[in-house]
């Protein structure tokens, strides 16, 4: 399987298992639904998201993010995700939701997955959405890896910068730049 759940497993083994994917999954899916006024009745999706202004159980989400959650639920029933929403956050939960809370768009996990391992290329800036006037919140510069598992939205890729295979994240964010097998030392996926 070439999706993210192998890949994550087999490249990053020390920053993602398949619980932290699980949960990464769960938080980003359901903040999709808090952003569209979603009101959260378990003990858990209360305990992570504000219900003070919140619509309805069955909010309309855009296309995009109907496409966006489909796919995560499609990865999380293909890696058997069971996240306990009886019970309160854990620190895996908090720091998914860390995460995604500084975006203007959630990323969506794809089947395909790709990573550059010896970036060359000039620097790119790495956005909290898909627009250029969004706020610029880190970058991948010469020397850096990259990796990308998202559904792209608008001609824009959300890619995690490392240290390289198995490294540490240094950034993380939205690009609409393109970077080709050219600009690689090594490319995986």
């Amino acid at each position: 399987m070439r999706g993210l759940i192998a890949f994550f497993l087999t490249v990053l083994p020390a920053t993602l298992s398949a619980q932290s994917f699980c949960e990464a999954s769960w938080v980003a899916r359901n903040m999709i639904f808090d952003r569209a006024g979603h009101c959260f009745s378990s003990a858990l999706g209360m305990a992570m998201f504000d219900n003070s202004n919140c619509t309805g159980s069955g909010p309309t989400l855009t296309p995009m993010d109907q496409e966006a959650v489909r796919v995560m639920r499609d990865q999380e029933a293909r890696a058997g995700c069971r996240v306990n929403t009886a019970a309160g956050p854990t620190q895996g939960l908090i720091a998914a939701w860390q995460e995604y809370a500084r975006l203007f768009e959630i990323p969506a996990v794809d089947e395909l997955g790709w990573a550059c391992w010896g970036y060359s290329g000039p620097t790119i800036t790495l956005h909290a959405g898909t627009g250029m006037n969004t706020p610029q919140i880190g970058q991948l510069a010469s020397g850096q890896s990259l990796v990308s598992e998202d559904w792209p939205r608008n001609g824009w890729v959300y890619v995690s910068v490392l240290t390289g295979p198995g490294g540490s994240l240094l950034a993380s964010g939205w690009t609409a730049a393109r970077v080709d097998d050219s600009m690689c030392a090594q490319v995986a996926g």
